[in-house]
């Protein structure tokens, strides 16, 4: 009774006194409570949840504490401390449940939902608590319009000046004394927190709402829930102490997001990706999660193609051309690279994943897999250092680093000046490493072969580069270990190497590569077995001890078989083989004829 009780006890000890009542299976309390007082201890008792919300229901009290809900001259204090206390039944069986709402709690909770009181969030959670487990009961209170409440709950931006008394009145004198001062700045943040627990209720209920059932998710959207969601997400908080908030903003759009496309789109028009991103650089613990759950589950969707030698294709069930040049304009590369370069490992890992999303042309009908604008705008904006960071710190961590080199391979793979950048970045040298390392993984070494691959292909400069640092004994390595795709790939960088210089060609040469790749062009299958011959092909260009060594190595079988069962083009690089060793050697062109190559070279 707030008439006996002029000081306002604090919420724990209404909980203490109510506690104390039950373990005593008192009946309802007389007219006047005793209070303890702030030096009195908490007593102790040792009972369950739900035995003392069952001795709750048997004392009487639920209908007082139901009454005091909907007393208007309540204490604010006071009808958080019981709505608070409400909450705690309704989290227990469904019988306190039902009990409720027989005495008529949704009344007075829906008029507090109506009216800004500073019991509203107690109020969102007490409706979600209500709503939990119970289908029947959930589309009860939805027909009474808390669906429609709680959307007007996220769409509240003025609720603090209205708090805080609003703007001063012109000609109002400031307030200097330093106390004042004191006082105004706890009054601003306590009235901040009161907005994010609010807010944060909302959501989390609107979340909860939106799972397992498209109906509702279809009318949260219709009430215009997205716009409040966005608007928590995009609230400036240098102090964090809007964390919890975001987090439930998170899980609502999580759970809608999931099942519409066109959801997606509305969301990324509004500035979802730069947002999350944000969120994921700055914030901890939960909001992290779920930020990262959005980014990975809601937007970024991958599949492995087993034979593709580990190259990520992006599902069409992803991010559309039109939702990455959003991203784009959203400056979302820049924040992408810093979070690479500044976040934590799974903060890598999601940078990279929606790089590489955002990278990557959503139509897989073109052999060209990545968007060049977008390629370009992101080494300028400084991913490809970003990239090479992570990998350098990932040693112990194959999955960051298979996605880095993955990373680096769209990067480098059609421009020139991206490759020479990536050579002075020393990229060479630490490709070099990884290969000759027993600790990469064959994810990670297919990876490497692909980049010095693209930096073989053109200069060069680049091609002696990757002879001085040790390139050739890795790429031999790959043709005798590897996959047969990774194989091919090898074989055909170590083909663009040779290409144009006696002195590389020479290389290959003294580290028995001629025998390695005639072995590739006799075992290898389908287009390792084309990438073989070509290498050859380039090395019997030249010297006649190459030439000579390349006979030595029982090459005339390999080519029979090329030859024989080889597709159009293999046959193709095969004749041009038998050309280049014919020239210049009397005794190579007796051979050839004395064999049963001249045939098939005919056909």
């Amino acid at each position: 009774d707030k008439d006996v009780l002029p000081h306002k006890p604090s919420g724990w000890k209404w909980r203490m006194k109510v506690e104390e009542m039950c373990s005593k299976k008192a009946a309802v309390a007389p007219a006047v409570i005793s209070v303890p007082s702030d030096h009195e201890a908490r007593p102790s008792v040792q009972l369950s949840m739900d035995h003392r919300r069952e001795l709750l229901l048997e004392s009487g009290a639920l209908p007082l504490m139901v009454s005091m809900a909907g007393d208007e001259g309540l204490p604010d204090e006071i009808k958080v401390a019981v709505l608070q206390a409400l909450i705690s039944v309704a989290s227990g069986t469904d019988m306190c449940k039902r009990a409720m709402l027989k005495l008529g709690l949704m009344g007075p909770i829906l008029d507090c939902l109506s009216h800004q009181h500073i019991a509203q969030a107690q109020a969102v959670q007490l409706v979600g608590e209500m709503m939990l487990g119970n289908e029947a009961r959930t589309a009860e209170l939805l027909h009474l319009g808390v669906m429609a409440l709680l959307v007007s709950v996220l769409r509240r931006g003025d609720f603090e000046s209205q708090h805080m008394g609003g703007p001063r009145a012109p000609g109002e004198k400031e307030v200097e004394q330093q106390s004042c001062a004191d006082n105004l700045a706890q009054l601003r943040v306590a009235s901040h927190m009161a907005v994010v627990l609010l807010e944060a209720a909302a959501a989390q209920t609107l979340g909860m709402l939106a799972e397992n059932s498209a109906a509702r998710r279809a009318k949260i959207i219709e009430a215009g829930a997205l716009g409040g969601l966005m608007h928590i997400i995009k609230q400036a908080d240098p102090d964090g102490r809007g964390i919890q908030s975001k987090s439930m903003a998170c899980v609502a759009i999580d759970v809608l997001i999931s099942s519409s496309s066109v959801l997606l789109e509305d969301m990324l028009e509004m500035g979802l990706m730069p947002h999350l991103l944000d969120l994921l650089q700055w914030s901890k613990g939960h909001a992290k999660g779920h930020a990262m759950h959005v980014l990975e589950g809601g937007l970024v969707r991958f599949s492995r193609a087993g034979a593709s030698g580990g190259v990520c294709i992006l599902s069409n069930l992803g991010l559309t051309e039109q939702q990455k040049e959003t991203c784009v304009k959203q400056d979302v590369l820049s924040k992408l690279n810093t979070l690479m370069s500044l976040g934590s490992e799974k903060d890598r890992g999601v940078a990279m994943r929606v790089s590489l999303a955002v990278l990557e042309k959503s139509s897989t009908s073109s052999t060209v897999r990545v968007n060049q604008q977008r390629v370009t705008k992101a080494v300028e904006d400084g991913m490809l250092e970003a990239a090479f960071k992570v990998i350098s710190g990932a040693w112990e961590d194959p999955e960051t680093m298979e996605l880095g080199l993955r990373l680096v391979n769209k990067l480098v793979a059609s421009v020139e000046e991206h490759k020479d950048h990536f050579v002075k970045m020393e990229g060479v040298e630490l490709l070099v490493s990884l290969g000759r390392s027993e600790d990469t993984t064959v994810e990670s070494l297919e990876e490497v072969t692909l980049v010095m691959f693209h930096i073989s292909n053109g200069s060069e400069a680049r091609k002696d580069t990757l002879m001085n640092f040790g390139a050739i004994e890795v790429l031999l390595k790959v043709v005798e270990t590897g996959s047969d795709t990774v194989k091919g790939w090898a074989a055909t960088t170590l083909s663009n190497i040779a290409y144009g210089s006696e002195a590389r060609k020479e290389k290959i040469e003294s580290l028995d590569g001629i025998g390695v790749l005639v072995g590739l062009m006799d075992s290898g299958q389908g287009d390792a077995k084309f990438r073989a011959v070509s290498a050859i092909n380039n090395l019997a260009s030249g010297s006649e001890k190459r030439k000579a060594q390349i006979m030595d190595a029982d090459v005339l079988a390999a080519l029979i078989a090329c030859l024989s069962q080889g597709n159009e083009v293999t046959r193709e690089r095969a004749v041009s083989a038998i050309s280049n060793l014919c020239l210049g050697s009397d005794m190579r062109k007796d051979t050839f004829m004395h064999t049963r190559i001249l045939g098939p070279v005919m056909t």
